[in-house]
């Protein structure tokens, strides 16, 4: 349950501006200084607020590495990565993911839907942390490919 509590912002009015300020937030320092407003108003952060706080990171790493949307639901992870044809399957991010899914064994495979759109499914990803630890490997082969290249 990711989350702005009822019980942490009794107000539905500031919980709904709440949502729609980390929505538009684009950086780590942008949303620390939205972290520590809320603790300053409304004291420590709940657990359910702190995993929201992953999202925009999530966000930001799955834009970086070309994905078109991320779903964290039910145990799974889905990346939706481009159209077929999009020029991303001939850049290094696609590679970098397709060289990674082995590690991952059975708890990782690539679908394609009826309408032929692909996607990423990872099991047994329960968390939003957990999420981000294998995005952040992604980005940072990205990064470290980028660099050696």
């Amino acid at each position: 349950d990711l989350s702005l509590p009822h019980e942490y912002i009794p107000q539905d009015s500031e919980r709904i501006l709440l949502y729609r300020e980390l929505d538009e937030l684009e950086s780590d320092l942008e949303l620390q200084r939205f972290a520590d407003n809320l603790k300053d108003r409304f004291g420590q952060l709940p657990t359910q607020t702190k995993g929201l706080l992953m999202v925009p990171r999530l966000r930001r790493l799955a834009s970086h590495l070309g994905i078109d949307k991320l779903s964290l639901r039910r145990g799974q992870m889905v990346l939706y990565l481009p159209p077929s044809g999009s020029t991303y399957y001939q850049g290094r991010a696609f590679g970098i993911l397709l060289e990674s899914i082995p590690s991952y064994g059975k708890s990782c495979e690539v679908r394609e839907s009826r309408e032929g759109r692909r996607s990423v499914r990872w099991s047994n990803v329960t968390s939003v942390y957990q999420a981000h630890k294998i995005l952040s490997e992604l980005y940072k082969k990205l990064f470290t490919s980028k660099a050696s290249a």
